[in-house]
């Protein structure tokens, strides 16, 4: 008994010794997965009234999200969902810590910590076997935890599943109230909790639509209901209902086609369209919110941008495009009324600080320009798109933003000091702590066409704009001119590199010549793409610190090697087709590279032979611009920017993603 009480407790002593050693923190093991709040659909989000900085999004096939800072950094918030298909997102006004989501099962989830975790909450609900379909919930304004939720069925009516059920233990239990079907939007008269307003969906029998659609209102809490459609059009679904803060007797209602209004409780109802295109159900009305803070200001979206009214929806305006994808959802922040989030459904979430004149994506919406790994440490993850830079410190878990003053096209860290940056595209800008100081006075009003850093020296610079070489050795406070001496017939440089353990020497390429200079570009050689067998011009040149004379570089779809410095070239079999490579240096040299189809290739053996690491999703196929970059700190993990976002992969063999080691422990 003693050895076997013995035996126990060094099992669980080892075992605990290999469960508390820290691994690396992984998003994905052997398969792609956005860096960012993920794009894709937005199926609903919640902003909270109190703490307007935490807000939740709905990603459809990525589960729920929160953010704390506005939507400046996001989480994966789906802790005890079991599904990532997340269709109703809803949190308590009163109790903002409260959440509820809805799953593509018809389940109901509740969060009571902010969405850290979630559990089942539909106790008294229609069982998982009749297929209920949640349809909408409302919150009791003054009663905190009386909530309602509808439970619908628009098609083959099943009795004894849909209807009205309340809550007042805050969702832990639910009780029938009511058996009226087909409700999709309930609001309640904060002045007066028993009058309740509820839009119907439509119900489509065997033989098509039949009936449903249009609103109902009930003066006591939701046990009976009558219609008040007078001046709807027959069979209208009607998915939003909003009330007018301050004066709960008028109403608006969205439909497909077009905004109603109702300033008598109801009773009847009016288009309010002026301004506003036509609409039908190939151009579809899509959403409708309100201006916490001006009761007559509301917004509304179609596939065309969006609109505004500010007269309580007697005149609306356009205010613009848009983001680059259709509005699903619409939020207005409560204590800023020109910062409006746009939830899309297919470039995920959007926010606007203007009123929706401009618009800002999320990581994964955007076109990502830039993309760099720097040692260290602690490495960091640098993504440049257009005017702005994310940068993340643990692998991509969580991101801050920063505004940048030009357009970037080349972003470059130097391993010297793995803390600054530099940014090219309409001018050159130097960038300290993840974007907190910004140096606008390198260089304004010069296109910079490559970008390169001295690998030793920290104010050393190269950079290049069209068929002009130019260096610094100042941090850009004073440029030369290198003697490149090219013609315009020359064409524009292409790729610029530094040799990493000889700096001296100075690599340039053109759609027609290889420059390569050992003087640090006093004077320079030249190789015609003919004379280096090649057709079109190097885009892409790469170099090894440890490997001084071999250099990688792409020309037009093929991958080359050179082993003497770049006087000869060979092609590598294994990399055909692609947009983009990245070298990882260790533990041995891994090549990486990208095709236009999203296809992504991973070498061992200096690119003779190639294996897939698989195709980026479809909703990132689209693609290729291709950035990639490696993780020197964990050279297993690759990150590629594609036009829509940045990804990430983590390559780790199959039998080690979760194995544990424990010895074999004798009973004798």
């Amino acid at each position: 008994m003693k050895h076997r009480m013995y035996y126990l407790l060094f099992f669980s002593l080892l075992l605990s010794m290999v469960l508390s050693q820290q691994a690396p923190a992984y998003a994905g093991l052997n398969e792609w997965t956005a860096l960012g709040l993920p794009g894709g659909k937005i199926e609903d989000s919640a902003i909270d009234p109190t703490t307007p900085s935490n807000m939740y999004v709905a990603v459809w096939g990525n589960g729920v999200w929160r953010s704390s800072d506005g939507g400046a950094t996001w989480a994966s918030s789906s802790s005890g969902l079991p599904t990532p298909y997340i269709s109703q997102l809803y949190i308590d006004p009163l109790v903002p810590t409260r959440l509820f989501s809805v799953t593509e099962g018809g389940l109901l989830y509740r969060s009571s910590d902010g969405g850290a975790t979630w559990a089942p909450s539909s106790s008294g609900l229609p069982d998982e076997s009749n297929y209920p379909q949640l349809g909408t919930m409302a919150f009791h304004p003054s009663a905190p935890g009386t909530i309602y939720i509808t439970s619908i069925r628009t098609y083959h009516l099943q009795p004894g599943v849909v209807g009205v059920y309340r809550s007042t233990d805050g969702g832990t239990t639910w009780a029938s109230i009511s058996t009226q079907n087909l409700i999709i939007s309930l609001v309640i008269d904060p002045t007066n909790p028993q009058q309740m307003y509820a839009g119907c969906s439509l119900f489509i029998a065997s033989s098509g639509i039949s009936s449903g659609g249009g609103i109902l209102r009930s003066s006591d809490g939701g046990a009976t209901w009558e219609a008040i459609s007078s001046g709807l059009p027959e069979k209208t679904s009607i998915p939003t209902l909003l009330l007018e803060s301050g004066t709960p007797t008028s109403i608006y209602a969205l439909s497909a086609s077009a905004i109603y209004k109702s300033s008598n409780s109801g009773d009847s109802w009016a288009a309010k369209g002026a301004g506003l295109p036509g609409h039908d159900a190939s151009n579809p009305l899509t959403a409708l919110a309100a201006d916490p803070q001006n009761p007559l200001t509301f917004y509304t979206s179609d596939a065309d941008g969006l609109y505004k009214t500010t007269n309580g929806a007697d005149l609306w305006a356009k205010v613009s495009s848009g983001p680059p994808s259709t509005i699903t959802t619409l939020m207005i922040h409560p204590a800023s009324a020109a910062t409006i989030y746009a939830g899309t459904d297919t470039f995920g979430m959007f926010r606007s600080a203007d009123s929706g004149a401009t618009w800002r994506g999320s990581l994964h919406s955007a076109s990502i320009d830039g993309l760099q790994i720097t040692a260290g440490a602690t490495p960091r993850i640098y993504v440049a798109s257009g005017q702005h830079l994310a940068a993340s410190s643990d692998h991509g878990g969580t991101w801050r933003y920063a505004d940048l003053p030009i357009y970037t096209s080349a972003l470059e860290s130097n391993p010297a000091t793995p803390n600054i940056l530099y940014a090219g595209g309409n001018g050159l800008i130097k960038i300290e702590d993840d974007g907190t100081t910004i140096s606008t006075s390198v260089l304004t009003s010069t296109n910079v066409t490559t970008l390169a850093l001295h690998p030793q020296v920290a104010s050393g610079i190269y950079f290049s704009s069209y068929n002009r070489l130019f260096a610094s050795d100042d941090s850009g406070a004073t440029w030369a001119e290198l003697p490149l001496g090219l013609s315009f017939s020359d064409g524009s440089i292409q790729a610029l590199a530094v040799a990493p353990t000889s700096p001296a020497t100075i690599y340039a390429a053109t759609g027609s010549k290889l420059y390569r200079s050992a003087d640090a570009g006093a004077t320079w050689e030249q190789w015609s793409n003919a004379a280096l067998g090649i057709t079109d011009g190097f885009s892409q040149i790469m170099l090894l610190a440890d490997q001084p004379q071999h250099l990688y570089a792409r020309s037009g779809g093929q991958l080359y090697t050179s082993d003497d410095g770049g006087a000869t070239w060979s092609s590598r079999a294994g990399m055909a087709g692609i947009d983009s490579f990245t070298v990882a240096a260790a533990p041995t040299p891994t090549i990486y590279a990208a095709r236009s189809s999203g296809e992504v290739l991973r070498s061992s053996d200096d690119g003779a032979t190639a294996t897939t690491l698989g195709t980026l999703p479809s909703s990132a196929t689209q693609v290729v611009h291709t950035t990639l970059a490696a993780d020197p700190a964990m050279p297993n993990k690759l990150y590629v920017g594609t036009l829509i976002g940045a990804w990430e992969y983590t390559a780790v063999p199959a039998e080690q993603v979760r194995r544990i080691y424990l010895p074999v422990i004798s009973r004798g």
